[in-house]
């Protein structure tokens, strides 16, 4: 039993991703995702330990209900993320790090509806 457990541990855990599947994605930017996920405050309370500095902390993104993220794009240490804002909005936003630390948030606008 102890060796099935360990078995199905790495598969639950991938199949929780929030990303693209070939899209690396760091632990703290994973750990940030799952704290701000929810509510403008659960956004806001993560920007609060995540963020490099007041700047950060005051972006666009902690005035959103923000849900599904989805990790569209990676390079270096900047991601591209996909946000449902729970109003059939998709928000995306680049999140750049330092380190443990988001040194940038980029506002990239709503994202174009499929028609």
């Amino acid at each position: 039993m102890k060796y099935l457990f360990l078995f199905l541990v790495p598969i639950i855990l991938l199949s929780c991703s929030t990303s693209s599947s070939d899209i690396a994605v760091s632990k703290d930017m994973n750990s940030f995702l799952k704290l701000a996920v929810g509510s403008a405050d659960s956004t806001e309370k993560a920007l609060n330990i995540y963020a490099a500095n007041e700047n950060i902390k005051l972006s666009e993104m902690s005035v959103y209900d923000l849900t599904e993220p989805l990790i569209t794009k990676n390079v270096g240490e900047c991601y591209t993320v996909e946000f449902s804002t729970g109003e059939l909005i998709t928000k995306v936003f680049r999140i750049c790090w330092t380190q443990d630390k988001i040194t940038r948030i980029d506002d990239l606008g709503i994202k174009e509806q499929k028609k």
